[in-house]
């Protein structure tokens, strides 16, 4: 059982996380970065989704790790 201070601490450590990735994402938009994950779910439909991938999945990388 966690206790008021470990539950506190978890709810801030989540917050925090959604914060900094949301950050992220706004930082890679402002650079052109696309959404790896939303790149391979219409890469079978479409066929410029599927010639980026390549180059989105190392953006994707960059974004991911540096941002």
């Amino acid at each position: 059982m966690l206790t008021l201070e470990q539950t506190a601490l978890a709810a801030t450590t989540g917050a925090a996380t959604g914060v900094i990735s949301r950050l992220g994402g706004f930082i890679a938009g402002k650079l052109g970065i696309e959404d790896v994950d939303t790149l391979v779910a219409g890469a079978a439909a479409d066929p410029k989704a599927r010639k980026n991938l390549v180059r989105a999945v190392v953006e994707g990388a960059f974004s991911e790790g540096i941002l």
